[in-house]
């Protein structure tokens, strides 16, 4: 009896586990679509300065978010008629180079980025582009402007995050998950399926079923 009750408990407590573990990878592996990618959707952003500047540490929190080796994705495109440039650079060289430009005060006109050594990565050009930058956990600095400096800004962006691990991971959790529902449905199966031997009666023996009476009930 012990045996049967266990073999179904713990068959069930497996299948819901591994359902569980089966739902949670299926939704990382949407959510990071086939290229281990998620992302926001695109917005537009006007503006009359002649820089957007992020800081990447608000995205980027501890050495590569840990852990985890992620790419920073922008997929921006100028809706102006001045080419657009898009760079990540280590904060301190970005913020010397936009020393006193109009970013909410300034008046300074700066000299063309993409000509600036210091940038770890940059896009520039019309039509669409995509910068893909490595998080590392450095002090770094998202610029977006126009490719000649020009004041006035008007860009359609999206920003969004590659993570291997998280599509691997998911891939992981759903075949580990469908691993645990079949074997839990297996155990169920079995504990159901498990006679139960009957019990001893008077003097250590099985009580055996009663006989059928030879005799039928009066009608």
């Amino acid at each position: 009896m012990a045996k049967k009750v266990l073999l179904i408990a713990f068959g069930a407590v497996l299948a819901l586990v591994g359902a569980a573990l089966a739902v949670v990878g299926v939704v990382l592996l949407i959510v990071t679509r086939g290229d281990s990618s998620f992302s926001t959707e695109a917005t537009v952003v006007r503006t009359d300065t002649r820089a957007l500047v992020a800081d990447m540490a608000t995205i980027d929190r501890g050495d590569g978010i840990g852990g985890l080796d992620p790419t920073l994705l922008v997929d921006a495109a100028t809706l102006g008629s001045v080419d657009l440039f898009v760079g990540v650079g280590p904060a301190a060289e970005a913020e010397r180079f936009l020393a006193g430009v109009e970013l909410r005060t300034g008046e300074r006109e700066p000299a063309a980025p993409a000509e600036q050594p210091f940038w770890t990565a940059q896009v520039s050009g019309t039509g669409d582009r995509t910068l893909e930058a490595r998080l590392d956990g450095s002090d770094q600095r998202l610029v977006v402007m126009n490719a000649d400096g020009r004041a006035g800004l008007l860009v359609r962006a999206s920003f969004g995050l590659r993570v291997p691990l998280l599509r691997r991971l998911g891939i992981g959790l759903t075949a580990g998950g469908g691993l645990a529902i079949l074997t839990g449905l297996a155990l169920l199966a079995w504990g159901v399926r498990t006679r139960v031997p009957p019990r001893p009666g008077p003097g250590g023996h099985a009580t055996p079923p009663p006989a059928p009476s030879p005799w039928a009930p009066a009608p």
